[in-house]
């Protein structure tokens, strides 16, 4: 198991509180005192599948990770902008946003982009039953790599996506010796003297 000084931050966002509950519930129970996941890696170097506890057939390499997270909830874009910045200015930053694009007053996109600007190394995977943006123009938006979960949830494909993350940001942790890299892009007093007003 991972030290608690170790845990990914995930950060929920739904405006439906049944779903975001859902969703935090089955990751605290997943990934919260620490899940292996079987990573496969190929040797091409281009991304890998991986598996809860079982080996993925016809892979190159095998790597397990043992992944873990602690998870918070917001239930509108504000408030995750609120909680990252909070995040950042304690030095624990989130990790990981899944966030629903379609929320009543700052839409998920709006939010991730303001996300991405106080923190370029947060990952962001947007959920959405409907949307009125595509997601190639979504990435073109975020100027990074974004991930996709369609609504209504399967939670098997939920929980391995969030935890193919998990092992992205584990490793990204790793190479940087266990550091958390400097990661505001701008200067947070700036931008909570912008949120007083």
């Amino acid at each position: 198991m991972m030290g608690s000084g170790q845990k990914s931050r995930i950060l929920i966002v739904d405006d439906e509180p049944f779903i975001r509950e859902i969703c935090a519930d089955l990751l605290r129970l997943e990934y919260a005192q620490g899940q292996q996941i079987i990573v496969d890696q190929p040797t091409d170097g281009k991304s890998g599948t991986l598996g809860k506890n079982r080996p993925i057939a016809g892979s190159d390499r095998k790597c397990a990770e043992v992944v873990s997270c602690s998870v918070c909830e917001a239930s509108s874009g504000r408030e995750a902008i609120d909680l990252v910045t909070n995040g950042l200015s304690e030095e624990n930053p989130f990790d990981l946003v899944i966030c629903d694009i379609r929320m009543p007053g700052m839409d998920g996109v709006t939010a991730a982009e303001q996300l991405i600007q106080l923190d370029d190394k947060i990952e962001i995977i947007f959920a959405s039953a409907f949307s009125q943006y595509e997601e190639e123009d979504i990435r073109k938006r975020m100027n990074k790599d974004v991930g996709f979960i369609q609504k209504p949830y399967d939670m098997g494909a939920f929980v391995e996506t969030v935890g193919s993350y998990l092992c992205r940001i584990k490793a990204r942790k790793r190479e940087l010796g266990g550091k958390t890299p400097s990661r505001s892009n701008v200067d947070l007093r700036e931008h909570e003297g912008a949120n007083s007003g």
